[in-house]
This record gives structure tokens, sequence and C-alpha cells, in this order.
């Protein structure tokens, strides 16, 4: 009697004694496993609806803005003027109205920016209009202090210098409203709040994206420049206005999500400033978070639209569909690997359980006995640890190409590149 078919206590020779949940069983080729590839196939078309569900929903909702533009201050020296916040945050509103498919921009200029105003615009009246489907934008420009020792503030119109913790915009004091925040479906900030000059000998360095504390399930967090980087001759607001005119659209799908803005600003801010100044980014957000939906506006053709910066810096072309369509294909076939190899485990489980636990023959034996020959020739066949290792192999593989960092680390593949 050779190894194979003698008995130890019930068991083959050199057969491992563990329970079929440690065993690497496989289904011979042709076999059928009652309920399993429908149940995978079900699985599988759940998944393809989830995902078509959010692409199609990925620009439902409402798109709304606060815009706030700080120039001028009431106790603040005029020396400190900052005229192109103004001009800068009236002309991105403007963009957002005309371009960039926002339902409703709320701009704030000057005297009307006030503690008060802002507060209760971006905290009760908004929140109480807008639901799980809609997306909030706060953009802020003008002063802001205490980014270089933690405890960062907006300054709003109104601010007193003598009495910051009472009269500017704490992070702790925006954060605290997040219960408010939190029914709607996505919110992102947006700072220009670092500039040269000194307050009460404090720098005026506002929170940089890193500061901002999560305040929603999908919160995305972008500031001109990084931590203690002081911008002096970049135009963030026109930069802005120009990725939200369409520049950012790097993927032409006619929607600027949060990666893809982050990228351009990237690009072009070091562009701009000689690798001086990074802006930042922070947050718990969706990758596909929209925060523009491009259109051409009525009666204008594409010739006639004013140039952007991506007209006049077009960015790197690479081969991004390309690595998306591999790594999707890659990944398909490790899940198709994976899939299968479960499903040969399933049908070694039948057979362990034939052959030695007393279990009904499954469809196709008619003994114990033949259950415990074809476990046993299964067994040693390789073509297990082929399926593992070929999804293992594939799965990271196509995962590494969708989710691949850019060249500055800026975003991932899926946001970043411009299609061929």
């Amino acid at each position: 009697m050779t190894p194979e078919t003698e008995h130890s206590q019930g068991r083959p020779l050199g057969i491992p004694t563990e329970t079929p949940s440690s065993l690497p069983g496989i289904l011979p080729v042709g076999s059928q496993v009652p309920g399993t590839w429908n149940v995978l196939l079900l699985f599988v078309l759940c998944l393809l609806v989830t995902l078509c569900s959010q692409a199609a929903h990925a620009s439902d909702g409402k798109l709304v803005a606060v815009v706030v533009g700080i120039g001028t201050y009431a106790h603040l020296p005029e020396e400190l003027s900052l005229h192109q916040a103004r001009s800068g945050a009236r002309h991105l509103a403007s963009i957002m109205e005309d371009r960039a498919g926002f339902d409703e921009v709320h701009l704030l200029l000057d005297d009307v920016a006030t503690k008060n105003t802002l507060t209760s615009l971006l905290f009760d009246t908004l929140p109480s209009r807008l639901g799980p489907d809609d997306t909030l934008l706060f953009y802020f420009t003008g002063y802001g202090v205490g980014g270089d020792f933690d405890e960062p503030y907006l300054l709003t119109w109104d601010v007193n210098p003598g009495m910051l913790q009472e009269t500017a915009l704490g992070l702790d004091e925006i954060a605290s409203h997040g219960a408010s925040l939190s029914r709607i479906g996505a919110f992102a900030i947006i700072t220009d709040a670092t500039h040269p000059g000194l307050l009460n000998g404090l720098p005026l360095i506002g929170p940089d994206a890193k500061d901002w504390p999560e305040m929603t399930d999908n919160f995305f967090a972008l500031s001109a420049s990084s931590r203690l980087e002081i911008p002096v001759q970049a135009d963030f607001s026109t930069m802005l206005a120009d990725a939200m005119a369409g520049a950012a659209d790097v993927s032409s799908d006619g929607l600027i999500s949060a990666g893809e803005l982050h990228r351009y600003l990237l690009d072009e801010m070091l562009q701009s400033t000689g690798d001086q100044i990074h802006p930042a980014e922070s947050g718990n957000y969706d990758l596909g978070m929209v925060l523009g939906n491009v259109r051409t506006p009525a009666g204008e053709t594409p010739s006639q639209q004013s140039p952007t910066l991506k007209d006049l810096h077009p960015p790197t072309r690479h081969p991004g569909r390309t690595r998306r369509i591999t790594g999707a294909s890659f990944l398909g076939v490790g899940v198709a690997l994976g899939a299968t190899r479960l499903a040969y485990w399933l049908r070694s489980r039948q057979l362990y359980d034939c052959a030695w636990e007393g279990a009904p023959p499954p469809e196709g034996f008619s003994s114990a006995q033949e259950c415990e020959t074809k476990y046993v020739d299964i067994y040693e066949s390789p073509i297990h640890g082929l399926l593992l290792w070929g999804a293992v192999g594939f799965g990271v593989a196509g995962g590494t190409l969708l989710v691949i960092p850019s060249s500055r680390g800026a975003t991932v593949a899926w946001e970043a590149p411009v299609p061929f």
C-alpha cells in the first residue's frame, strides 16, 4: 500500500491533521461548488453597482462657497492693508459662479467679514440648509497669526489686536462646530493667511493645512504655503481662480477634485516661487471630493474664454490613463485568482469533511474513499500555491499602479495625470 493511501488514525500519512480552515486545498478543474460562484458574482456586481453609483453621484448635490477677502482691518495699522486680498476674493467668487458650477457663492469683503457674520453663516445658516450630498467650501484670504507657536487664528475684520483670543477666529473655535458641519457631505477649507509683516511683534503667520483638526467625515484643508513659509510675491488667489476655471481639471472629466486642485496649485506655486513655497493639504477627505464642476459659459466657445495658467503653462503629460487601466487590469486578475483559490478551498473543505468527518459525499463522489483519494491528489498539487502568489502579486502590482504617488508627492495617480 502506497504512502498516499496508508492510514494513520483514519488519515493518510503525510497529510496534516489541522482543520480544513488551515488547509490550502484546491478545486479540480471542472468541479462545481454549489452557490460559491453565485456568491462571488453577486459580490462583484454589488461592488460595481456601488462604484458606478458613487461615480454617478460625484457631481450631485449643491456646491456652496463662502469666500472671505479682507484687505483693510478696523483696528490694524494702514500699512498692513492687503488690497490684493479684496480683489482676489472678488475675482475668485466670480469664477466660482460663472465657471466652476457653484450653486451659491457668499462673498464677504472687509467690513462685512466680521467674526459674528462669518461664524453665523458658516456654522448656523448654511449647515441648516445643506445635506449629505452637498459640499461647502470656505476660502479665506487675509491675515492670520499664531501659526508659528501652534495657536493659529484667522483675523476677521473686527479683530482687536489686544484681545486676540476673544476677537479672532481660532481653529479650536471652528472645530467646536463640527457637529453642525457633520450634516454636510463634504467640507473644505482653503486659506491664504500667511503674509510678510508683524502685528504687536507677532509674525503674521496663519494656520497651514496641517493645523486643522478633522472636523467632519469628509474634510479637506489646503493652505497657500506650508508651515513657517511666507509667500512674498505669489498671487495665490489668481492661481486658485485659474484652477477653478478649469486649469486644475487635468483628467478632463469636467470635475475638479481635491487631489487635482492640490496638485495643480503645488506645481504652479513651485514654479512661481522657484521651489520655495509649497501649498499644503490635510484631512480625511475622499480623493474624488468634487470642488468644482467646470462648464462653458452660455454662448461662449472655448476659444473665446480668457486664458488661464493651464493655457500658459500646460502641465507635464504623464501616461496616467495607461497606468490606471493597467493597474485596474492587474488588480482584476488578482481578484479573479483569489476568488478561484477561495472556491478551490471550499471544495477542499467538502472533501475533507466527507473523507474524515462523516459528511455526505459531495456531487460527483460516491464514497469517503473517493473523497480521500481526490483530497490527497489536490493537497500535493502546486496549483494552490501558484494561485495564492498570483493573487498576491497581481493585487500588489495593480494597487501600486493605482495608488502611486506623483513625482512630488502631491496626490495619487488617479487624480494627477493628464490623459493622452
